[in-house]
């Protein structure tokens, strides 16, 4: 029996041990070995104590041959023999109170440990399968209660062997706990694993939703001021793919470059070569096997942009230099305000790096591999690099430059101890976001009288067919001011002053630019929202949003959330924000917090004068209780869809990646999985669409469906891109609009250049149902 017992005891701990370091080995490959958290710390405090336990069940039997004393009567205890080894092995009666102490620990605490995800996971918008798979796997605790009310049972009930029965149980009861408690990280290893067929059906897990964070303006934020801690909560990290941890900042830069693009003319070559060429697959095996073809990348079977020598170095790639040296300079300032010593060291060395890249970078120098920064991208840009060839920055693609670069940048930060989470951009993007102080007061009231004017109409003021047109127009300004919004993107905004932007945002703006709308598929998008309002009710309908630019756009972006959920045409929105600082401006989560300590204390923000260049010699005007109200309304109606689990934001290591989004199917299937099931998807700004279309030199009346490849027509997936046009590429034109465009002033003539596409002036929203 005994025996038994032991080979039992120390099976269950070598697989124990085995669960734990495969759910580290798992934990490294997603997050690296510098971003181990303290759980990770004490599961191995645990298997270290899962083993004392095992030795010390095992001496019971072994050694104490499993006797106790619980089951003697008074007199027999008194009978034993002080000089005999059953005496010597039987010294104290059990304590029930302690038995009882135990056992209500035990399992109140494993009850607890149960009924915080318990409920959350049946409230969410999860597909049904999705909410039993979870459940299954957070109630591992009901066994683990079982096995303990059993050991505390046999300690009671069992006699002299109660003892080495309790141990027993006691064995297998630690053995579940090792289980259930890695079992999440398991599932992840065995998505990783089993994700090798991109034609197959992958099982996957929702990527991790995250809470609109907490942040307080500090000096890495450009201004000091006193925490405010909001209901909002996010992260400080993010993770690889559908982990459960979030990762570091974002930011925004070097966008669609095409400003400064050029492509091929009839005589001579300056800038970007231009070809068109088109493949059409047949089946989805011939594009799998044509894709491994291609290094797992591709769209390189197509025409890419490659920019070129003179211009990459002289035009295109200038401005985002001077956005990336105002970087060094805020850098600069957050190191002189350093208190600590190695903190400001490390502080040193990193802008040594930047300086050094910049060099680089003006000199055309060959590009080299990334470092090991703890995360495993790395490894994919640095494959992707390989098969390139020796590059130069004048002649590598243009799309994988852009993001090497951004890339490139957080390999400095990532492996620091104190600037691990610091956003090199954060202040521009402050500054330039309270720069657009009239268009948020403007909008700010407007959706507060639309949101109590539509609540006021669902009561029951008016008839539903007005209701519903009235929904309808709404829903196309709100996605117009969406993509106009866009217009604040920093990289390609660096020679305006705050004057300009401001314009660029007001109403009378955005009425003007309506007619330089090329391609319009609004009313397309809201009537797939309109048919899932009505088929599906009260069913879980969800819309994603791709994001691009933090500051005001974010703001309407947020504005757009708020209005979805206030009309009923959709029942959760999730938000998807970058996860390394990437190109100067793009959202990160911290930049939720910042924004919303901004709505929270709107005259400290607004009102404050700011150390951003002369604007400081003159103190802003103060906001209006009329204005104070306003965006307060608007912090308090976010803040409800939040706290309902209504609005969520989920970074994604995808987004910062090198390639286009054409991989999707096979880079981040997690993510593929959760846009399946999201009634639409709605990608922001110039680089996503460059990136759904593989920054591809299409033909201008390729369809857009063509042109976005995987994600197309058969995918599973609606695909809504607004974008204002910031680069060459352009697809679902009517015949002849190219060339209309370049012929107006600017528009490129018979240079060969779309220079029409470089301005943000002109506009696509286009729609793909790939449902159907």
């Amino acid at each position: 029996m005994v025996e038994n017992f032991i080979a039992e005891a120390f099976s269950l701990l070598a697989i124990g041990l085995v669960v734990i370091g495969l759910r580290l080995y798992s934990r490294c490959l997603s997050v690296g070995v510098r971003r181990l958290a303290l759980d990770d710390y004490l599961m191995v405090v645990a298997g270290c104590l899962y083993s004392a336990e095992t030795v010390a069940a095992y001496v019971v039997g072994a050694y104490w041959k499993g006797l106790a004393n619980n089951s003697m009567t008074p007199e027999q205890r008194t009978s034993l023999d002080p000089n005999s080894e059953e005496w010597h092995l039987r010294v104290k009666a059990i304590s029930k109170l302690q038995v009882a102490v135990l056992i209500t620990l035990n399992i109140s605490t494993d009850f607890y440990l149960m009924s915080v995800p318990l409920p959350m996971i049946w409230k969410s918008s999860l597909v049904t399968r999705k909410k039993w798979v979870l459940s299954v796997m957070f109630s591992g605790g009901i066994l683990i209660m079982v096995f303990g009310l059993l050991r505390c049972i046999l300690i009671l009930m069992s006699g002299a062997n109660g003892a080495s029965q309790a141990g027993e149980w006691s064995i297998r009861e630690s053995f579940v706990a090792v289980i259930v408690g890695n079992m999440p990280m398991l599932y992840t290893l065995f998505q990783l694993l089993t994700r090798r067929d991109p034609t197959k059906d992958n099982p996957s897990s929702s990527a991790p939703s995250y809470r609109l964070g907490s942040y307080h303006q500090g000096d890495s934020r450009g201004r000091k001021g006193k925490k405010f801690r909001h209901p909002l909560s996010v992260p400080n990290d993010t993770a690889m793919g559908s982990d459960e941890r979030i990762v570091v900042p974002d930011a925004n830069g070097v966008k669609a470059k095409a400003v400064a693009g050029g492509e091929k003319g009839k005589e001579e070559v300056k800038g970007i070569t231009v070809q068109t060429e088109l493949s059409v697959r047949s089946t989805q095996e011939e594009q799998t096997r044509e894709d491994k073809g291609h290094y797992g990348f591709p769209e390189r079977r197509l025409t890419i942009y490659h920019p070129g020598q003179e211009l990459i170095r002289l035009h295109h790639r200038s401005k985002p230099l001077a956005r990336h040296c105002g970087a060094i300079d805020d850098l600069h300032r957050a190191i002189v305000d350093c208190e600590e010593d190695e903190k400001r060291k490390e502080g040193k060395k990193i802008v040594e790096g930047l300086a050094g890249l910049k060099y680089e970078l003006q000199h055309d120098r060959e590009l080299r591999p990334l470092i090991d920064d703890g995360q495993p991208d790395f490894e994919d840009y640095n494959k992707e690099l390989k098969s390139l060839g020796v590059v130069k920055w004048s002649n590598v693609p243009w799309l994988y430059a852009e993001c090497y670069l951004y890339r490139r940048i957080s390999t400095l930060f990532a492996p620091s101890q104190y600037w691990t989470k610091y956003d090199i951009f954060a202040r521009q993007k402050t500054a330039t976001f309270r720069s657009s102080r009239p268009a948020v007061l403007e909008l700010a009231a407007k959706y507060k009288g639309l949101i109590t004017q539509l609540e006021g109409d669902k009561a029951g003021t008016t008839d539903a067919q007005e209701l519903e047109e009235a929904e309808r127009i709404l829903f196309m300004e709100m996605l117009e001011i969406c993509l106009w919004g866009n217009a604040t993107d920093l990289s390609l905004l660096t020679s305006l002053k705050y004057e300009d932007i401001q314009k660029l945002q007001g109403s009378k703006a955005r009425k003007e630019a309506e007619k330089n709308i090329l391609v319009n598929d609004l009313p397309a998008a809201y009537q797939v929202l309109k048919a899932a309002q009505k088929t599906k009710g009260n069913q879980a309908r969800q819309v994603d949003i791709v994001l691009d630019n933090a500051g005001f756009e974010l703001f309407v972006d947020l504005i757009l959330a708020g209005y979805l959920l206030s009309a009923g045409l959709a029942t959760q929105v999730v938000l998807h924000p970058k996860s390394i600082p990437w190109f100067v401006s793009d959202v990160l989560p911290g930049d939720f917090g910042a924004l919303l300590n901004a709505l929270a204390s709107p005259q400290d923000f607004f009102s404050s004068p700011t150390d951003e260049g002369p604007q400081s010699e003159t103190k802003p005007e103060l906001l209006s209780e009329t204005e104070i109200s306003d965006l307060s309304f608007l912090f308090q109606h976010w803040s409800g869809f939040h706290q309902e689990g209504q609005l969520t934001i989920r970074p994604h290591r995808f987004w910062t990646h090198a390639g286009s989004y054409w991989r999707l199917p096979h880079t981040a299937p997690s993510l593929l999985d959760d846009f399946q099931h999201s009634e639409l998807v709605i990608f922001k700004g110039d680089l996503n669409y460059r990136k759904l279309t593989g920054d591809v030199m299409w033909d201008a009346t390729t369809s857009f469906t063509t042109a976005i490849g995987p994600l197309g027509l058969g995918s599973g997936i609606r695909v809504l891109a607004l974008r204002t046009c910031k680069a060459d590429v352009v697809v679902g034109l009517t015949p002849g609009e190219d060339d209309k465009l370049r012929a107006t002033e600017g528009g490129g003539g018979d240079s060969g250049a779309r220079k029409w596409a470089w301005s943000g002036k002109w506009a696509v929203v286009q729609f793909s149902d790939g449902k159907v």
